[in-house]
């Protein structure tokens, strides 16, 4: 505690941060090597809106002798109705709410998402298509889908990031307000319309 940068910003240790975590908490790299290390982020009874904060990485480097990190969490005010946290066997349709698939997750069938409903998804597996008519949101990250990837008239928000798709995806009449669409960094065994 009480370390600051050079310019004055506030540079806090994971043990400082109550919603975040690190595993490894420390650890050292030998010279040209790296480390990986992976935060958890937690939002269990946080406002809605970005917390952000900078961590520092010390380092043995006399002219850098801490690397600043920044970390923000954006909170939203949506929560789960329902979560899949192992295995959904066959098909999963949501009409209504949000259901979030949580990392390690995998449905084996398809997923709909219809209704005004919404879709989360962070490092799952879905074992057929994915289709959103008339949804709310779709926010699909770093996971794997077994099938082509449809999004039509989605209203709140569609973000497609680091995924796998097995098939095309398309986007059509999507009006997200304010909010941008967001497709990143997705490898697509198909035609992207």
């Amino acid at each position: 505690t009480g370390v600051r940068m050079p310019d004055l910003q506030p540079c806090l240790t994971p043990a400082e941060v109550p919603w975040l975590s690190a595993e490894p908490a420390s650890g050292e790299a030998a010279r040209g090597e790296t480390d990986e290390v992976t935060l958890y982020l937690d939002s269990t009874g946080m406002e809605p809106g970005d917390h952000t904060v900078t961590l520092c990485v010390s380092s043995d480097d006399p002219s850098t002798p801490y690397v600043p990190v920044p970390v923000t969490l954006t909170v939203t005010d949506a929560t789960c109705d329902t979560t899949v946290t192992d295995r959904h066997a066959g098909p999963l349709t949501v009409s209504g709410g949000l259901a979030c698939l949580a990392a390690g997750s995998q449905v084996d069938g398809p997923v709909t998402v219809s209704g005004g409903g919404g879709l989360f998804a962070d490092d799952a597996t879905v074992g057929g298509a994915v289709t959103a008519r008339r949804a709310g949101s779709v926010e699909v990250t770093d996971s794997q889908l077994g099938g082509p990837v449809t999004a039509r008239q989605v209203t709140a928000g569609l973000v497609l990031d680091g995924n796998v798709v097995g098939g095309s995806v398309t986007l059509q009449d999507n009006a997200t307000g304010e909010r941008a669409i967001l497709l990143a960094e997705n490898t697509i065994d198909g035609v992207l319309t």
